[in-house]
């Protein structure tokens, strides 16, 4: 069923659209990994900047800093071990998952408030989180072409038929 509905997915426009048609791809697997460890840390520095700033935050924030710091320090590390040639590393998800949750809570923290911190209700000039947002868009975007294909990371190896 999964092989069905993956050669459904590779024979429609947008796959072919986002795969450049298969004219670019790029073999650099050390290179996309070390981009791929250099992004998560980009968003893990402004949690760890934003617990030791100074300011007094709740319990519940602190251990949610704390626990996403953690998370994105154990995925970029886990980026250069497992997977094979047909499957990406836990690492690869595990940052992609650390990234969503870093989004999920940002927007939902700037949108709503947080209880305890009615400040951060409508602050989105804040430029840590900023940075921290960039970094984690940069990290979705690379995992992404990981997967459709375009780059190739650590310890995969690209197979070239020309």
């Amino acid at each position: 069923m999964v092989s069905l509905v993956s050669r459904m997915w590779r024979g429609t426009r947008l796959y072919r659209m986002l795969t450049a048609y298969r004219y670019l791809a790029f073999n650099l697997p050390r290179a996309v990994t070390g981009s791929g460890m250099v992004l998560l840390l980009g968003v893990a520095a402004p949690q760890i900047y934003a617990v030791t700033e100074g300011r007094s935050l709740p319990a519940y924030l602190v251990a949610y800093l704390c626990l996403l710091v953690v998370g994105l320090l154990l995925a970029a590390c886990s980026l250069l071990t497992g997977g094979s040639a047909d499957d990406q590393p836990r690492g690869w998800w595990a940052g992609s998952a650390m990234c969503v949750i870093f989004f999920g809570v940002y927007l939902g923290s700037r949108g709503a408030g947080l209880p305890g911190m009615p400040e951060l209700k409508g602050w989105w000039d804040y430029a840590p989180g900023t940075f921290a947002g960039a970094f984690a868009l940069a990290y979705l975007g690379l995992h992404g072409s990981i997967i459709l294909g375009i780059n190739v990371a650590h310890p995969q190896r690209r197979c070239w038929h020309e």
